[in-house]
């Protein structure tokens, strides 16, 4: 008996295409209210499909949705060495909910 292949990487390619189409509406917009429901959406369509943001697409805050390339958050870098090597530590303050997201890079 054949077993019916999984439609569920069809809804993925779908929702990827979606996500990105979000993102460009997202970096073209000076309206704040409409990038944050913008990025509502994007989590929900993440959360659904299982489908993984890259780091260079995270350009909101997770608590209150608020676009960093309208509001300008704090951004501190600095350098730290974890189990022998060297990582940039990106560390993000929101502006709007003083939420703190940090994210390690490795160091080229």
């Amino acid at each position: 008996m054949a077993y019916k292949k999984s439609k569920r990487s069809d809804f993925q390619e779908v929702a990827r295409e979606r996500i990105d189409y979000l993102l460009k509406q997202i970096n073209t917009t000076k309206d704040p209210l409409f990038a944050s429901n913008c990025a509502k959406l994007i989590s929900k369509l993440c959360l659904k499909h299982n489908v993984r943001l890259e780091k260079d697409e995270k350009v909101f805050c997770k608590s209150c949705f608020s676009c960093f390339s309208l509001e300008k958050p704090k951004i501190r870098i600095k350098t730290i060495k974890k189990n022998g090597q060297e990582y940039l530590q990106k560390r993000t303050i929101c502006a709007r909910c003083s939420k703190t997201t940090t994210r390690n890079y490795k160091k080229e």
